[in-house]
């Protein structure tokens, strides 16, 4: 009868009814209104400009990259042609010659070679990926003018013919092994016209470009790389896993396949070297080892799992780490999908920045991942050029953004 008078109805199974609406009714307002609320309270982090962003939600943590402003020279020409059969879905890449180069004033040794790379776009995970985990390498050629004349062939069917970025890097050989880009290519397949090197063979010439990376006053940093199975996992040197692992790795397989082991990804941050903090500060500054650390986030699938912060020991002349991060994963194929996104702080504020992983072709990151796939076991040690973030950028947006709003008031 309750019902019956609230609802000012005589049925009291329409009673029933009109209850049960207004019950989900006020479910579906609660969760509006949470959704409301959660969305006000995102805050992201971001100081300067960094070419990537970090941004933190309560309970889970999320990445994604901006695209970075890039200046680029031209270092030369590249002969090269295409043909691909459609009958055995073959791609033939011809490297024949290259031209005009310009090679580094230090060098004495004029060694070159070409490595050739396919990616693939993953519409899943929205990011490019290596064709079949393999990459194809010229021979080595002395000269100015370098003619190899090398053919390689790549299955790939049709259909995922047009959702391919063809890469060709330059590289000069060095006798201590970090060898240097000098110039690439990157060739999105969808952008040629098939009626060229369908079924037929075509020559291009294009230039090399090259993206002008310079050792500005935050100098570089040594960063070694190794992985290896938990199962055989023998490394006693390493320091403790970081307190900050937000990922559930410990729900490890116990497959017999060797792509189903559980793996380990040691990163190792060893010295900071020609960092001038005096110029970039425009101010004299006194213990500055206490001012300056590193922010480390490993991130996979475009979200963060792990990340830690990380300062040099003190009473140091330069910024000397010695640290090592552990990350569990688990499954080793696990690892190509990895990213490392390490930056540079002084106090609260981003001054450099680095990227390492697949996802960042013609750079040292990119390189210095592959090294590490080459030799796994061993601890890969590289040395990273900082990316510099231009206070000038932040400000000016900051100051636009200021006028705007007086503007507006």
């Amino acid at each position: 009868m309750d019902l019956l008078n609230f609802f000012h109805v005589e049925n009291i199974s329409l009673a029933i009814f009109l209850l049960i609406c207004c019950i989900l009714f006020g479910f579906l307002l609660l969760t509006m209104m949470s959704y409301v609320i959660i969305s006000i309270c995102y805050k992201p982090i971001s100081f300067n400009k960094p070419s990537t962003f970090i941004s933190m939600n309560k309970g889970e943590k999320y990445f994604h990259s901006f695209k970075s402003n890039q200046i680029y020279t031209i270092q030369g020409i590249l002969n090269y042609s295409l043909n691909y059969c459609t009958i055995s879905n073959i791609l033939t890449i011809t490297i024949m010659n290259a031209d005009n180069l310009k090679f580094p004033f230090e060098l004495t040794n004029y060694y070159t070679y070409i490595i050739i790379t396919l990616f693939i776009w993953d519409n899943d995970h929205q990011y490019w990926i290596l064709l079949d985990d393999q990459q194809r390498t010229t021979h080595y050629v002395n000269g100015f003018k370098p003619i190899w004349n090398e053919l390689f062939n790549f299955h790939i069917i049709q259909s995922k013919l047009f959702q391919t970025n063809l890469s060709i890097e330059l590289y000069i050989n060095d006798s201590i092994g970090q060898d240097k880009c000098i110039g690439y290519l990157d060739i999105l397949l969808n952008n040629i016209n098939t009626n060229l090197y369908f079924n037929q063979e075509y020559r291009f010439t294009e230039m090399l470009k090259l993206h002008t990376s310079y050792l500005s006053d935050l100098g570089e940093i040594c960063i070694g790389l190794q992985y290896n199975n938990n199962n055989n996992n023998n490394n006693n040197n390493s320091s403790s896993s970081s307190h900050n692992n937000i990922s559930n790795s410990n729900n490890s397989n116990n497959n017999n396949s060797n792509n189903d082991d559980p793996c380990c990804l040691h990163i190792r941050l060893i010295e900071l070297r020609n960092l001038n903090l005096e110029n970039i500060i425009q101010s004299s500054i006194s213990s500055n080892e206490n001012k300056v650390y590193v922010m480390v986030y490993i991130i996979r699938y475009n979200k963060l799992i792990q990340y830690e912060r990380i300062k040099s020991y003190k009473d140091l002349k330069n910024f000397y780490f010695n640290h090592t991060i552990n990350v569990n994963l688990n499954k080793i194929d696990h690892l190509k999908d990895v990213q490392i996104y390490i930056q540079l702080y002084y106090i609260k504020q981003i001054l450099g920045e680095i990227n390492i992983g697949l996802q960042y072709p013609h750079t040292t990151g990119y390189k210095h991942w592959l090294e590490m796939f080459k030799n796994p076991l061993n601890m890969n040690i590289m040395w990273h050029i900082w990316n510099p973030i231009s206070s000038s950028s932040s400000s000016s947006s900051s100051s636009s953004s200021s006028s705007s709003s007086s503007s507006s008031s």
